[in-house]
Order: structure tokens, then sequence, then C-alpha cells
């Protein structure tokens, strides 16, 4: 049987070998298919009607798309024409360029040298608004770095033939500096793994050309980031040398030469990463360096003409490590600088000063919601106007571009497009407290991580609302439950560091979310909480696991002012771990889940809460079964719950698993199956002892993956066709019902022709 298109902790453990499971969790915290519960009082009880009335109609859920790339350069011929640039990861590094034109900045298309498998644009002088010069760097299928110059005309692009070192496997081009239409320089470094030297090459009006570069002493690695020229005979360009020295040389129309470059008293390492000269021929570069504590602090230095000089940068409050990255000077007494810094929180965020020709100064800058932020470029054209940009990990743990523009007094964000490429998104959980009111939740991001999603339905279309930014590669919410439209409860969990994961528990207000402080078993260890049920708003019980080694259940109480951990028992000495859970009150829980307690595989697992302490309950499961679980629950009453899942049998044949609830034991229901390929029900909602709904998903014969939809009738189960995405494997991991027959299910569609290998997002209504 397939994985599916849900990419899930729960199936991971469930569906891979015992010594997989860690490996698994540990990959990625998604979401792990909690089913809703519905809290009694919530939803009235509704006399039992035919479920099969009306039919399923997927819901048009908002696309996700994380606007993505890092901006790494820029240039301004006036303060309405800037020209940014840098690159996004679609699976291989594409060029990116956003213009300006003094209200917005706008996505531009830079081309793709031939054959070209990777390309960065490094980069970007602009003689003119008109008149930009891109460099950079592209591999091809040989994965050789070659170097790249673009022209911008103001219209269209077009690449230029540029020079290669011979013999030389990777180079690149990090910086130019036209000083006209005829006249430019550009730096970077050329070599292989085992040597690496510094490289110029100048544009003079028709062809590009290598100018040697002498290389430190006795240096095996050395490299150029930036270069600033005030005429075609004087340019000055910096770096890093061998061992982490700073390095800077000088052009005067007819050869580079070094310059000796000081580093601060008890510095071990040093780089220079940005320069700028002003006309009278004074120039600035910025860099950082690692002191004797093994800290990172921003570093400045100035050249009046004969030698460079230290001159102290001004370091944040709190920062932990500080970082210069580039720089512009509108004289030798005017030089603004960005870059960014950690402060003591771990938080990274942008960082600006200002030279004034004797001392450097803070400038206050915006963060993005998501504190993790650099600024990699700025331009000054006046003492009004500069603009800087860089890079974000945006809320959807993506890196997203970043502008910001100083006018004369402060600094504020700008809105940077970035292309939107597929992601990987998907819902987890459905809670409907009213019928123009349905809260789902789940994450979305790309493979290399995952920020909490919550989506509204408000009766006509759903909207993605804001969630709080969490510290974390990988963050998730995976059940949700609501008391009323004003007060939901969401719980999942974060990936804050390798192997560590804490829990995570979110508040709706009716306003917006705000993170909820709850426990978790001391680091280094994975907590995850997968599904919540509140009998009342200042009573809420929520499950999960904890581990590894081995994983074991874990359960939390909210109690109206704070969570604290009330763990059950172990069901096996393997692999333990809750999957949902249903309150009717504050006394009486039932919790579902998965057990390792036998050689083959997990059992099913249910353990009661009364308020006080946690009890096991006996689970039956079909004869022949090798390994099985429950995923959903709902209650309706003490003696009326029922759990769902899948079970397999000796040839690992998967079959839908529906167990009921009648007060005094658990029982087997006979469930159909949609075919012969496997099928899953991951959720399941129920209005009264007689009316349920269950949701999943089932295996064709081609090899797909489809919803599924099963609903009970106080008599029998039968299946119910739901509506699948064309062109797409789905499934439904949530389903929340009002009322017999009228019901809103959530999840995940995956391989459409334009979803370039993600997912997305999904959601059914019926009727």
């Amino acid at each position: 049987m397939g994985n599916g298109m849900r990419f899930s902790v729960r199936l991971a453990l469930t569906r891979s070998s015992a010594s997989g499971r860690a490996a698994a969790l540990a990959r990625t915290l998604m979401a792990v298919g909690a089913a809703v519960t519905l809290a009694a009082g919530v939803l009235a009880a509704a006399a039992p009607a035919s479920a099969a009335a009306g039919g399923w109609h997927i819901q048009h859920t908002p696309d996700l798309p994380p606007r993505q790339g890092a901006l790494a350069a820029d240039s301004c011929a006036s303060a309405t024409a800037c020209l940014a640039v840098g690159s996004y990861n679609d699976g291989f590094y594409q060029p990116l360029a956003e213009r300006w034109n003094g209200t917005s900045w706008s996505l531009l298309k830079p081309r793709i040298p031939k054959g070209a498998v990777n390309t960065n644009l490094l980069g970007v002088s602009c003689a003119s608004a008109s008149d930009c010069v891109v460099v950079g760097t592209y591999d091809n299928a040989n994965v050789t770095y070659r170097t790249l110059a673009e022209v911008w005309h103001g219209g269209s692009w077009s690449i230029q033939r540029t020079p290669n070192p011979a013999h030389s496997t990777s180079t690149s081009l990090a910086s130019v500096s036209c000083t006209s239409v005829s006249s430019c320089t550009a730096v970077g470094y050329s070599g292989g793994f085992r040597r690496s030297q510094t490289l110029a090459e100048a544009w003079n009006g028709t062809s590009w050309s290598i100018r040697p570069t002498p290389g430190p002493a006795a240096s095996r690695h050395a490299s150029l980031t930036s270069v600033s020229c005030t005429s075609a005979s004087a340019c000055v360009a910096v770096g890093t040398a061998e061992r982490s020295r700073p390095l800077a040389e000088r052009w005067n129309g007819a050869a580079w030469s070094l310059r000796q470059v000081p580093a601060p008293a008890g510095a071990t390492q040093s780089t220079l990463r940005g320069v700028s000269c002003a006309p009278a021929g004074t120039c600035v570069a910025v860099g950082n360096y690692r002191n004797g504590s093994g800290r990172r602090l921003a570093l400045a230095e100035t050249w009046h003409g004969t030698t460079w000089a230290l001159a102290r940068a001004a370091i944040p409050a709190g920062a932990v490590n500080s970082y210069l990255n580039a720089v512009s000077c509108r004289s030798a007494n005017a030089c603004t600088a960005v870059g960014n810094y950690q402060s003591g929180t771990g938080a990274h965020l942008t960082l600006a000063e200002a030279w004034d020709g004797t001392s450097w100064s803070l400038q206050a800058t915006p963060n993005p919601a998501a504190a993790r932020a650099r600024l990699s470029a700025v331009t000054c054209r006046s003492a009004a106007f500069c603009t800087a940009v860089g890079s974000q990990l945006s809320h959807w743990q993506v890196t997203a571009t970043v502008a910001e523009a100083w006018n004369g007094a402060s600094w504020s964000l700008q809105r940077a497009p970035g292309p939107a490429l597929a992601t990987q998104s998907d819902l987890s959980a459905v809670a409907c407290p009213a019928a123009a009111d349905c809260f789902s939740v789940g994450q979305a991001g790309t493979d290399s991580g995952t920020g909490t999603l919550t989506q509204h339905w408000d009766g006509s279309a759903w909207a993605t609302q804001r969630t709080p930014a969490n510290p974390g590669f990988n963050n998730a919410l995976d059940g949700i439950t609501c008391t009323s439209a004003t007060a939901c409860t969401a719980v999942g969990g974060t990936f804050a560091a390798p192997r560590t994961a804490r829990t995570l528990a979110e508040r709706w207000n009716g306003t917006s979310w705000s993170v909820q402080p709850t426990p978790s078993e001391p680091t280094p260890q994975i907590n995850q909480l997968t599904a919540v049920s509140c009998a009342t708003a200042s009573s809420c019980v929520a499950v999960g696991l904890t581990g590894p080694n081995p994983y074991v259940p874990l359960a939390e109480v909210w109690n109206g002012t704070s969570w604290s951990i009330h763990k059950p028992g172990d069901d096996g000495p393997g692999d333990n771990g809750l999957d949902s859970v249903s309150c009717v009150s504050a006394s009486d829980c039932v919790a579902v889940g998965f057990s390792g307690n036998n050689s083959s595989g997990e059992a099913p697992a249910a353990d009661r809460w009364d308020g006080a302490s946690w009890s096991a309950q006996p689970v039956p499961v079909p004869a022949g079964t090798r390994n099985s679980l429950l995923e959903g629950l709902s209650c309706v009453s003490a003696s009326a719950c029922t759990a769902v899942g899948y079970w397999q049998n000796s040839s690992r044949n998967q079959s839908v698993l529906i167990e009921r609830w009648n007060g005094a034991a658990w029982s087997v229901q006979p469930a159909p199956d949609p075919g012969a390929n496997g099928a899953s029900l991951s959720a399941v909602s129920c209005v009264s002892a007689s009316a349920c709904t269950s949701v999943g998903f089932y295996d064709t014969n081609s090899g797909g993956q489809r919803t599924l939809a099963e609903v009970w009738d106080g008599t029998a189960w039968s299946v119910q066709p739901a509506a699948s995405p064309a062109n797409a494997g789905s499934q439904l991991n949530g389903v929340a019902c009002r009322a017999p027959g009228t019901c809103t299910a959530v999840g995940v569609s995956g391989g459409a022709p334009d979803s370039h290998g993600g997912s997305a997002t999904l959601a059914e209504a019926k009727p």
C-alpha cells in the first residue's frame, strides 16, 4: 500500500519498521491525523436522518505560495529606479531580479545561461535607469562553475560572454561596479577544491577581460566579495584570505595591488564583505570578526588613500553575534551599512548603522514577523533615500525576500515579491462551532521546513489566518477543538533543534491566535500533541507522544489557567502513542492510538481519563490482524464512542477499522472497503449515537489515492462517494459534522499537473 500524499509522523510511525520510526519523526514534524472531537453541549444532538442526503463537493482553499528567494545585491540609478538581484530555489537555484519604480517592487525575468543547472545572481551596478550590469555564477551538467554577466536594458535582458581562467573548475563573480555603460569592474574568485585565488574582470563597452590580481603570500585560498570604483582608474576591492584574514586590493588604472588591512586586537578570524568609495576617494569597508571569546562582531574599516584603519562599528545592546554585509557612501562623512545580528534569545534581526566620518551609530530597523532576517545590500542616493535588500526565514519556514527603505528619518519594510512556488501544505483537523464558522489547522512550507497554518470558513469562502511565528524549522498544528466561534484550541509541535521537539498549543479568542505555554519532557526529547478536546473553555485534554526509545503516550490537561502533564501508562513494550481524544465532560475523556505490544507491529490502544488519572481499556481486533491502530475518535456520551483507523492482515493487505464503545467494552463493527487495494480512516464525527461520518482515503487500481467517506445510520456503515481533485492523489484527515449529512472535511491533495510535485490543502463539504 502506498504512503499517500500526507506527510505525517503517524503514518511514518505505523507504516515503517520500529527502527525507522525515530528517524521518520525527526525528519519532519508534520500533521498527525488527529480527528476533530465535538464536546458535549457544543453541538446539539440531532435526530437520526439519512446521512447520504446530499453529496460531497470540493471547497476552494486559498493558495499558500510562500514567496521565495533571497536578494543579494541592489543598485539604484535614482530614487525611482533600482534593481535588486539574487536567487530562489525550486529544486535548483534560479536567477531572481526585482525592479523598484519609486512606488513598488516588481519581478523581472533574467536570462538563464544555456546548459545551466543552477544560476545565482550576486552583484549589480546601474550606470543609468536602463543600463544595469548583473554578475554571478552558474554550473553546468559537469558541475563546473562559470562566471556570468547579464545586462538589463530597461526592457530586456542579454547575457554577456565572460572569460574564465584556464584549468579552473569553480569561478564566480560576486560584485560589480560601473562608472559608465562602457566601464565596469567585477570581482570574485577562481580555482577549485584545493586552491582558489582572487579574480577581477573588466568591461570596456565591448567585451570582458581578466585583469590579473595579486594573491596574499603563502595563501592557497583567497576571494574578493565586493568592489567599488569612482572612475575607470580607481577601484577598491575587499574580501577574505586563507585562515580568515581580511583582504583588500586597489586598482590604479594599470594594475591591481595588495593593501594591508589591520585586524582588531585579539581577532582570530576576520572577513570583509562590502566596500563603498566616496567620490573623493575615501572608502569604507565592512564585515565581521571573531574575538577571543568566540563571538562574531561587526567590523568596519576606512581607507583614506594610503592606509586602512579600524573604525569601531556599533554593536546592538544584547547582541550575541553581529555582522555587517554591505555599505553605501555618499561622501566621506555619510555612509550607511547594513547586516544582521543575533539577540540573546536566538532571534536573527536586521541591522543598520550610519557613519558620520568619526563614529558609527545604530539606526532602528523593522523586522518581519518571523524574526530571522538579514540585510545583504544597501544603496543610498541621498540623505533621504536608501534601499536595503536581503532575506528572511518566513513564517512558512522558507527563504523569502526582504526590502527596507530609509526616508531620512527611519527605516520601513517594503513588500518585495518573490516567485510563487509549489509548497508542501495540508490540513490535519477541522472544527465547526457554527455553520458559518469552521476552523482548520495544519502546516505549510517546503521540504526544508514548515510553519503552522490555520484557515477559517465564513460560510462562503476559506481564508488563511495569521498564526504566531514559532522558533524552529518545522512547526505544525495537528488537532483543533472549539467550544464556540470565539474559543478554539489547537495543538501540535515544533522542532527547535535536531532531535528535539516541544509541544505547541495556540488559542483563538475570536480575533487572533496566540501561543499558550505548554510543558514538555526535558530535552533532548521529541514531544508532540496530536489532538485536543475541550468539554468547556476551561477544561481541555490534549494527547500525543514523547520519546524516543521508546515513544510513550503523552497527555496534557488545561484547567483554564495553565497546561500540565498527566501521562497515561504504556500499553505495550514498544512504541506507544495517542492520536485522538474526545471529552464529554471534564472528568470523562477517551483517547485512542496505537501500542507496540506484539512482535509483528502495533495494536490499537484506548485510555480513559476520569479527571484524575488514566486507565487502559482493552481493544479487540479482527481475526488475523498483524498490525492495526485507531486514529480518529468521537464521543457523544459516556456510553457512545466511535473510533476509526485501519488494520492489516498477515499479507499486509489493509482495510478500514471501526470500533464502538457502549460504556462497558469496545467491539469491532463491520465496515465496507471501497476496493481491494487498501484503505484507511483518519477521522470521525458523530452528532448522535446513530449518525456518524468518517473520512480517510483508499488506493485505486492505478496506484493513485482518492478521498473516502463512510457513514453510520444507526444500523450499518456504508461508503459514500467523496469528491477528489482531478489528477491528484488526495486524502481527508479531519471531519466535523453539525447535523447528519451536514459535514466539512479537510485534508491534502498532491500530484496535480501544476503542483511541481508539491501538496496543497483540500476542503470538502456535504451537502
